[in-house]
C-alpha cells in the first residue's frame, strides 16, 4: 500500500511498532502514585497529561505519516486490544487474589480452630516453622501484587493507546464516538 509516496508497512507491522512504544514494563515505573495512592491522572488535566508523555509523542509523530484508512485500522486494533486486556485483567485478579482468599476463607471455615490453630500446630515442634511460614507468605503476596501491578499497567498502557489514536482520528475528523467504552470500563 502506498501512503503519501512511501510505501508502507502492514497494518500489523503497524501495530507491532505501537506496541513496541507501549510495553506495560514502561508504566510499572516508580511513580508518585505508588506512595500516595493517588493517580496522577484524577485532576482537570487527564487528557494532557496523557499526551505529554514520551511515548504519546512519539505515537503522534509515527501516527502523523498515516493516512486516514490506516488509522481506522490501527483503532480497531487498539479497540480490540483493549477488550482482549481487560479479560486478561480480570482473569488474572481472579486467579491470583480472588481464588486464593476463597480456599483460605474455605480452610479456616472447615478446620477445627481454624486455619490459625492449625499453623500453632505444625509449629509448635520446629520455631523455624514459623519465620519460613511467614517468608513464604511475604513472598507470595510479593508475587501476586506484581502479578496484579502488571496486569494493571498492560491494561492501562491498552487504554491510553485507544485514547491517542481516538484522539488522533477526531483531530482529523474522523469520530468514533466512545459508546461501547462502557462495555470495556472496570465498573
Amino acid at each position: 500500500m502506498k501512503e503519501d509516496g512511501v510505501i508502507s508497512k502492514t497494518a500489523a507491522e503497524d501495530w507491532q511498532h505501537i506496541a513496541e512504544l507501549f510495553k506495560a514494563s514502561s508504566a510499572m515505573r516508580p511513580s508518585q502514585a505508588w506512595f500516595n495512592g493517588v493517580s496522577t491522572r484524577l485532576d482537570f488535566k487527564r487528557v494532557e497529561k496523557m499526551q505529554s508523555t514520551k511515548r504519546a509523542k512519539a505515537l503522534k509523530a509515527y501516527l502523523g505519516g498515516l493516512s486516514n484508512q490506516r488509522i481506522k485500522t490501527l483503532r480497531t486494533y487498539a479497540a480490540i486490544n483493549q477488550e482482549q486486556t481487560l479479560a486478561a485483567f480480570r482473569v488474572t485478579l481472579l486467579g491470583n487474589v480472588s481464588v486464593p482468599i476463597l480456599l483460605l476463607t474455605f480452610a479456616n471455615q472447615i478446620t477445627d480452630g481454624g486455619i490459625t490453630a492449625i499453623f500453632k500446630r505444625l509449629h509448635e515442634n520446629d520455631p523455624m516453622f514459623f519465620y519460613a511460614l511467614l517468608g513464604g507468605t511475604m513472598g507470595a503476596v510479593a508475587a501476586i501484587a506484581l502479578i496484579a501491578i502488571y496486569a494493571l499497567a498492560n491494561l492501562n498502557q491498552a487504554r491510553d493507546v485507544r485514547h491517542l489514536l481516538d484522539l488522533t482520528a477526531a483531530e482529523r475528523g474522523i469520530y468514533f464516538g466512545l459508546e461501547d467504552m462502557d462495555d470495556v470500563n472496570l465498573s
